[in-house]
């Protein structure tokens, strides 16, 4: 009697020459279908996983506005509007939706002009920047206030260089106007859009930058 064959080992049957537990979720991968372009932006968008874009202009240039399900998430100078968002989806893997025009709302808030309807979405800052910017943007258009005062609306008083460091790194300027903060001594200090475009909203908004230095030598504060 002739004994029957043995039976071939699962490997044997993979014409690659292995296939076992480690394979299963790229061969997953592959079965998974192809949503069309318009539905898989729905269904992100749908999720929150998709940032609308808009092009503001504004005195210091135009800028664009990234806003996601939970508020506006960054403001970027966008000279090329196309750059500016490649710079963008640089930092995420979130799909974007260009929104034309931008909404009145929040034309107002980027031109300084507070709104309450625009939030801002800060999930990326620390509680400390959190704290920052949420002072500073309470400053009213037309005025200014020094570090020292973010720092001591804070209950931080020592913390002016960290105030300066956490307003570095705004990621909605404009939206919160740290432009509006400036050095103790009146004169303007840097600004992450760059110290001439700083001076050009300060200006935009009725403040007399030239004059600063010496309103603040006048005034006597050490902040």
């Amino acid at each position: 009697m002739t004994a029957p064959p043995p039976r071939p080992h699962p490997a044997d049957a993979d014409p690659e020459g292995s296939a076992g537990p480690d394979d299963l979720p790229a061969r997953l991968a592959d079965l998974r279908p192809e949503l069309p372009a318009g539905l898989r932006a729905s269904v992100l968008e749908a999720v929150g996983l998709v940032d609308r874009c808009a092009v503001v202009a504004t005195p210091a240039g135009p800028v664009l506005v990234v806003a996601g399900e939970r508020g506006v998430r960054r403001v970027l100078p966008a000279p090329d509007p196309a750059q500016a968002v490649a710079a963008h989806r640089a930092t995420t893997d979130r799909a974007v939706r260009w929104v034309d025009p931008a909404p009145v709302a929040l034309r107002r808030a980027v031109a300084g002009r507070p709104d309450d309807g625009v939030e801002v979405d800060l999930a990326g800052c620390t509680p400390f920047q959190r704290d920052v910017l949420a002072a500073t943007r309470t400053i009213p258009p037309g005025e200014v206030r020094s570090y020292r005062w973010v720092a001591e609306r804070i209950g931080r008083p020592g913390a002016v260089r960290a105030v300066g460091s956490a307003l570095a790194a705004n990621p909605v300027p404009l939206v919160i106007p740290c432009h509006r903060v400036t050095r103790s001594d009146g004169t303007t200090g840097r600004y992450l859009l760059g110290a001439e475009a700083k001076v050009a909203l300060l200006e935009a908004e009725g403040v007399d930058v030239a004059a600063l230095p010496a309103a603040a030598a006048g005034a006597g504060s050490p902040g």
